[in-house]
């Protein structure tokens, strides 16, 4: 290792130790914290930003209105709003697996036996009203060329399954990294099959309990007098 190298190594190994100090000391205050998000944030972009936000709120001085102004740019960029797009089919995806399996006479079919041709995906995402999957290029449906190209960033991709003949498509394993990565649990309301992110609020059911429990800060709690001055103290 070079010098510079070992140089930076123990900058990054000190600034470790100041951030745990740090996060240790305001682990409580932290969690109590309700960080507000811009207005134009869609839920996926709320979760991703809050963490961050609910810190610089703790920080005080510039540093809230410095992060929120650093965000915008940034989900505002073509590169975001097609990665919403994506995270959009993600979901319309595990609704379709869930449509198909999510049913007694299956419970005993592991991720990697529950699969879909590749058509059979298609059309039941073409299916689903509202989405925009029927009218997606010219006004033509999704076909299995764009469907790869949609999914190629999540490193999912079409292979050969058995289903009576041996064709082209997916398993729900596929998938699994990714749903838990880029989507919210489905709706776990009692007596609720509709397989869509859970609000908690959906119809026919007399009790709504969300599955997202550790959703952690939500909404800002406003950091005045002492806290503001200790937290910058202890990260300066």
């Amino acid at each position: 290792m070079g010098r510079r190298a070992k140089q930076l190594r123990e900058e990054l190994e000190r600034l470790q130790i100041r951030a745990a100090k740090w996060g240790r000391r305001y682990a409580e205050t932290l969690a109590n914290c309700e960080p507000v998000c811009p207005p134009s944030f869609d839920d996926r972009q709320a979760d991703i930003s809050e963490p961050l936000i609910a810190i610089c709120d703790v920080l005080g001085g510039e540093w809230p209105e410095r992060i929120r102004k650093a965000l915008l740019p940034v989900f505002a960029s073509p590169a975001a709003e097609d990665t919403s797009k994506r995270v959009v089919l993600l979901g319309h995806i595990r609704k379709v697996f869930l449509d198909k399996y999510d049913a007694p006479d299956y419970d005993y079919l592991n991720p990697d036996q529950r699969k879909l041709r590749t058509g059979d995906l298609l059309e039941r995402l073409c299916e689903i009203e509202d989405a925009p999957w029927s009218e997606w290029s010219g006004g033509k449906k999704l076909t299995g060329y764009g469907l790869s190209k949609l999914l190629k960033p999540f490193e999912i991709r079409s292979k050969s399954i058995r289903d009576g003949d041996v064709v082209r498509g997916y398993t729900s394993a596929q998938f699994l990294d990714a749903f838990g990565l880029y989507l919210q649990p489905v709706c776990s309301c009692k007596g609720c099959k509709c397989h869509e992110a859970c609000s908690g609020l959906c119809s026919g059911s007399e009790n709504a309990v969300s599955v997202n429990v550790d959703a952690g800060c939500s909404g800002v709690a406003a950091k005045t007098g002492g806290k503001e001055e200790g937290a910058k103290e202890a990260v300066n």
